[in-house]
């Protein structure tokens, strides 16, 4: 297998689990102009590149992806209230 994609996986699946990443990604999703079309469209594309055996289309269509969601989270962050914002969980609230 291949270590390295497993160890990425690791990290971005913890990512994905801690509360305070939930937290914005659901405002994100409901309180920034969201296209689950879209997203479902570069999911699609990045899949395609994988399944081409074409590294550097994958490569630039998941960063392309990736700059997609940075925006939208910085748009959010940007336009939200320090109030509304979600609290960052704690190491602790983190393990739960």
């Amino acid at each position: 297998g291949n270590q390295l994609l497993l160890s990425l996986f690791d990290i971005v699946n913890r990512a994905r689990r801690d509360k305070t990443w939930q937290a914005l990604r659901e405002k994100a999703r409901t309180q920034v102009p969201y296209s689950i079309a879209d997203t479902q469209r570069q999911h699609r594309a990045i899949v395609a590149a994988i399944a081409a055996a074409d590294p550097e289309r994958a490569g630039a269509t998941m960063h392309e992806h990736l700059l997609d969601i940075q925006m939208r989270l910085l748009r959010l962050t940007s336009l939200m209230p320090a109030a509304a914002r979600p609290p960052i969980a704690t190491s602790e609230e983190q393990k739960q």
